[in-house]
């Protein structure tokens, strides 16, 4: 990295998991940004290395949640063929439920790349995040 070390980096716009990640491993420790909660105001979620739009049919008779697996209180709480619904109706608790997804994708991202630089295994998560 070309930052002093001593120095936190804050980098701000970046917010897609990608470059995220591309930015932690260049050295930046901060990051401020309104991506994920605008994806979701256009429908857009976050399903690990993709971004999903929930205004696709796929969505629309989805009993589970909208990504299996994920913890966050929209998935925990609300089927994907709910969301898919308020956004269907203009029910601006879609933006919402979405939104609170993607900023909890972001964050457990963000929590796997500490994890990683603290076991030293960094390098090897970003090639793979990257596949």
């Amino acid at each position: 990295s070309v930052f002093p070390k001593e120095t936190p980096v804050h980098l701000m716009g970046v917010g897609s998991p990608s470059d995220m990640v591309k930015a932690v491993g260049e050295g930046v420790d901060l990051f401020d940004s309104c991506y994920p909660t605008r994806m979701a105001r256009h429908g857009a979620f976050f399903d690990g290395r993709e971004i999903k739009q929930i205004d696709k049919k796929e969505f629309s008779q989805k009993k589970g949640a909208l990504v299996g697996g994920c913890e966050c209180y929209t998935c925990t709480h609300h089927s994907a063929a709910l969301v898919h619904h308020l956004f269907k109706v203009n029910e601006y608790n879609g933006p919402v439920l979405l939104s609170l997804h993607n900023v909890h994708c972001v964050l457990d991202l963000m929590k796997q790349c500490r994890e990683t630089i603290a076991a030293g295994t960094f390098s090897e998560f970003q090639k793979e995040f990257r596949k």
